[in-house]
């Protein structure tokens, strides 16, 4: 019994290794194949780097060159149809390039002499350092095309070859994110501009395993992993906090609201009750502010839309003096609500926005080692939020029951006619969330 067993069993796993390496192989000759494919190609010539971008996103293809030394080539015109392989060779004539495919299916771009020795030639010290590797292989991306350009070493000045780092505080100090033992998802204000996320309910468009959005009462219900609190009334205590600059926000509608002047977002995602109390199941979304400026700098923008929408941002930076600095941020938005509401004695139109927000913030040198901080916040929310629909038609009365529908005229439903429009008596103008702070920190370097 025990030999059929263990021959069943050596059967299986040889068979699995088997269908393992099947599954690899097609998808190594997937990677060759591709580049077979004739695509239309029309690429004026100019500078290396520019002609290699532009042949990935007519291409699809993905491809690694030596970013220092194409920056200073220039390419060949190319127009009609090509693979890729046929396309970059026609390019590269005069350039005193090179093309062709390393083992893994990606496209090299080298010197004509072999002299761009950035993979073969590597050292040992640059092969057990981790960040070198990365900058120096080509990275696969899921979808559409894609150039990396490698940057060489010059002068045995090393930073060429480091990757750009990503410092985080989400264990309330600063740190490599590389180095942090969380699942943390870090946004900068670039990547919050590239990717559109306005405000926060815009972030599970973009951080893996979070949702977020206002609840029956206007306030804000986030969850991670599936984790938060469902208890989103006045006294109940989130399942994902909100901290702005390392101090809880106790207004959680303020994340519906503009990311203003923002430097970046870390998302941690799992239990944080370690760093952030209690509060902290589910994990934690961090926002971390612009600091004061020594150098002045201010911005003024205004928005108009539908539903009689304005919106106004405004912020200044800049010294007092030669060691205090500071920073004031302000918005403000006003907008009619969408769903109008029939009834003489209720609110004209529901849903509407009316909030502003506003910080503040100074930095004072105490010394070289010692810097002192002080902020404070107001935020306010005036718009009304709760608007009561039923889809279909009123209930009939009922015998022994007093029907409600009728005691108050309701008469038909109107919102089965148009969505938009509701028979509401109660006047929901109030205030939403109102919320005020101040912080002072001491830091000790």
């Amino acid at each position: 019994m025990d030999n059929k067993y263990k021959q069943g069993s050596t059967n299986k796993a040889v068979l699995l290794l088997l269908m393992v390496l099947l599954v690899c192989t097609d998808a190594v000759m997937a990677d060759f194949s591709q580049h077979h494919v004739q695509h239309t190609v029309n690429i004026p010539a100019q500078n290396a780097v520019a002609a290699f971008s532009q042949l990935a996103d007519q291409t699809g293809a993905e491809f690694v060159f030596p970013y220092d030394i194409a920056k200073q080539r220039t390419t060949q015109a190319v127009v009609g149809r090509y693979t890729v392989i046929q396309a970059l060779t026609v390019m590269l004539r005069s350039s005193g390039l090179s093309c062709g495919l390393s083992d893994n299916g990606a496209i090299r771009i080298f010197l004509s002499d072999g002299s761009d020795n950035y993979f073969e030639g590597m050292t040992m010290k640059n092969r057990n350092n981790r960040k070198k590797m990365l900058a120096a292989v080509v990275a696969f991306f899921a979808g559409g095309g894609s150039v990396q350009g490698v940057y060489a070493e010059e002068g045995g000045d090393e930073k060429a070859w480091m990757l750009e780092e990503v410092v985080v505080t989400a264990q309330k100090r600063e740190q490599n994110l590389q180095d942090t033992a969380l699942a943390v998802t870090a946004l900068s204000a670039e990547a919050l501009e590239t990717r559109g996320i306005e405000n926060g309910s815009e972030l599970q468009f973009s951080v893996p395993g979070i949702t977020i959005g206002a609840s029956g009462v206007g306030s804000a219900q986030v969850t991670v992993r599936g984790v938060g609190m469902d208890n989103v009334f006045v006294g109940g205590d989130p399942g994902v906090p909100i901290h702005v600059d390392g101090h809880y926000m106790q207004s959680s509608s303020f994340i519906l609201k503009d990311f203003l002047d923002v430097e970046r977002v870390e998302v941690l995602r799992g239990p944080q009750g370690t760093l952030y109390g209690r509060n902290a199941v589910g994990g934690s979304i961090n926002i971390i502010t612009n600091r004061p400026t020594s150098t002045f700098e201010g911005s003024l923008g205004a928005s108009f839309g539908n539903y009689n929408r304005q919106q106004l941002k405004a912020v200044i930076s800049g010294p007092i003096t030669s060691r205090l600095r500071a920073r004031l941020s302000v918005s403000d938005e006003q907008r009619d609500g969408f769903i109008e509401n029939v009834s003489p004695i209720g609110s004209d139109d529901l849903l509407n926005s009316d909030y502003t927000s506003a910080r503040a913030s100074l930095e004072y040198d105490l010394s070289e080692d010692i810097q002192i901080s002080m902020g404070t916040y107001y935020y306010e929310d005036t718009g009304n939020f709760v608007v009561s629909r039923r889809i279909n038609e009123y209930p009939s009365e009922m015998p022994g029951f007093a029907n409600y529908f009728v005691l108050n005229n309701a008469g038909t439903n109107i919102t089965t006619q148009n969505p938009r429009k509701v028979r509401q008596n109660a006047d929901e103008d109030a205030d939403l969330d109102r919320a005020k702070g101040v912080s002072l920190d001491v830091v000790w370097d």
